[in-house]
């Protein structure tokens, strides 16, 4: 049998790629995130009930800089903390939260464009309402104008409102 020496440059070589992993995974755990209180409805259902919103979805600043959306839960939307502060910068100009989502029960795609306050972002949270109009029971209820594919309800915690029971 030959006695065999370790090799030290396969060593090195394996220590170098392990501390480089462990760099790599370390620095991207370190983005911090900012949740914003956001629900998303379409046709009366949460977005995870028969679909999920698909990584393209971002807000769009000015129609030019798009701020992509970390996450998604119901109540729940995930932001970097820096594209949080850029929204919350008082020179924009517009801002809209264009949504993709996959409907999983019908295998079909619908893309959104919303235009938002960007002080709605600041409140304690926000419901958005999406009914598309090719069901019979929204275009019944919202009676769409110039062929719109979608209305909207935008609500904030300052403009919910209940009223007693009598």
């Amino acid at each position: 049998m030959k006695n065999s020496k370790p090799n030290p440059f396969k060593f090195i070589f394996c220590l170098l790629i392990l501390l480089v992993t462990i760099r790599v995974g370390t620095f991207a755990q370190s983005k911090e995130y900012q949740k914003i209180n956001f629900i998303i409805t379409i046709d009366g259902e949460f977005t995870t009930t028969n679909g999920r919103l698909l990584d393209s979805s971002s807000f769009v600043i000015n129609d030019k800089e798009k701020i992509k959306i970390g996450g998604y839960l119901p109540g729940e939307m995930l932001l970097l903390k820096n594209d949080f502060e850029k929204l919350k910068e008082s020179d924009i100009g517009s801002l809209e939260l264009f949504l993709v989502y996959s409907d999983t029960k019908k295998d079909e795609i619908y893309e959104y464009s919303i235009p938002i306050n960007p002080l709605f972002l600041s409140k304690s949270y926000v419901i958005l309402k999406i009914y598309n109009h090719h069901k019979k029971e929204n275009r019944r209820k919202f009676f769409p104008h110039n062929n719109e594919k979608y209305s909207f309800d935008i609500l904030s915690s300052d403009l919910v409102y209940f009223a007693k029971r009598k």
